[in-house]
């Protein structure tokens, strides 16, 4: 039996629902990446002190997401702006729908998984911020050839991101 997580709801002004993204961030490309199949978009700019927090868009096609997860030094923070996405957080897990608004612990492991049949969008805030080099880094090793799965742990591992392998799901 899975228990809900705690449940948010806010009000964020968000600029108009798409269907399927052609293009992010099109004036600024280098902000804009795709990782394990999820194009993100960064709408902060690089933190200027140590405390400021990373501001994504995920676009997220049916089926994607990354695997179980954890932070060691960083909170996430995910706002579900279109679509239905499952959350794991540590044992628990629960759906999400637009409008929900879930905090993570940093230490806790988790992922997300768009359930639905049509692409989702995500906002994430990480905090503290700095991670644009790791997902820039995982950008480049991939652009010129499959990235191999030890590969990317090593990547993972520099930035403080660690993938728990024994749970990852196929």
């Amino acid at each position: 039996m899975h228990r809900a997580l705690p449940r948010l709801d806010i009000v964020v002004v968000m600029p108009p629902l798409i269907r399927i993204p052609e293009s992010c961030c099109p004036q600024v490309p280098q902000r804009c990446l795709w990782v394990a199949g999820v194009q993100i978009s960064y709408l902060s700019a690089a933190p200027a002190s140590s405390g400021d927090p990373d501001i994504l868009e995920h676009f997220v096609p049916p089926g994607a997401g990354p695997p179980f997860y954890l932070h060691v030094s960083r909170s996430d923070a995910f706002y579900v702006v279109q679509g239905k996405f499952r959350f794991r957080c540590g044992a628990n897990e629960t759906l999400a729908t637009t409008g929900q608004f879930f905090m993570i612990p940093e230490g806790l492991p988790h992922l997300y998984e768009n359930v639905g049949v049509e692409w989702g969008r995500l906002l994430n805030i990480v905090t503290p911020g700095g991670l644009e080099p790791f997902y820039l880094e995982l950008n480049q090793a991939a652009q010129h050839a499959p990235l191999s799965f030890p590969g990317f742990l090593e990547i993972t591992a520099r930035h403080g991101v660690q993938i728990l392998t024994s749970q990852v799901e196929s």
